[in-house]
């Protein structure tokens, strides 16, 4: 249960909000769709700052989930939970009152720790190929998440991995649920030629 708790306060930590009122001196809650995440960080400040807040972003669940699955003898349950508590923290942060980010960068961080680093092509493969296809970026997430299990599926079924992939989805659609009412918008990808 340790390791739960500091999974979850090490993904709550909102580095995009904070380094937005540090750095940008701005609430980036008042940019995009008014969330505390990376997005809204680079759209209030930039490429550059973005970045940071990506790679810290991704980092706060990242490294606690590589540490604590690689280096404690973990039970299935554990493994599930220790997994999933970023994503947690990140979603309903107690220090934003518990109304937190969407969890995109944080699941990418656990995912990352949990494949060993092969989600990372997955992920970004599926992420091109679904926003080139259509518009709204929370079913390109969605579509994404199909991506990454289908990969499990075919590569290394393990229902520790289904599960927490199950898991991990129903907080996306949760944080997202606004966005998943509007229909998927395809691209017109003849009009580029």
């Amino acid at each position: 249960m340790t390791w739960f708790i500091l999974n979850f306060i090490s993904g709550s930590i909102p580095w995009s909000f904070i380094l937005g009122k540090l750095i940008l001196k701005k609430d980036i809650r008042n940019f995009g769709d008014q969330n505390p995440g990376v997005a809204n960080l680079w759209k209030a400040g930039g490429w550059k700052i973005g970045t940071i807040g990506l790679i810290f972003d991704i980092s706060k669940a990242a490294i606690p989930v590589y540490l604590t699955i690689n280096y404690l003898k973990l039970t299935n349950i554990e493994f599930i939970l220790i997994s999933i508590a970023p994503i947690l923290g990140h979603a309903f942060s107690p220090f934003l009152k518990f109304n937190g980010g969407k969890s995109l960068a944080a699941s990418g961080g656990v995912w990352i720790s949990i494949s060993g680093g092969i989600a990372i092509p997955v992920i970004m493969i599926s992420l091109l190929i679904f926003h080139s296809l259509q518009k709204n970026h929370s079913w390109t997430i969605i579509l994404t998440m199909l991506s990454l299990l289908t990969y499990y599926l075919f590569t290394n079924i393990n229902y520790n991995i289904i599960f927490i992939w199950f898991i991990n989805l129903i907080i996306l659609i949760i944080k997202h649920r606004i966005e998943l009412n509007e229909r998927i918008i395809f691209r017109n990808l003849l009009a580029r030629f």
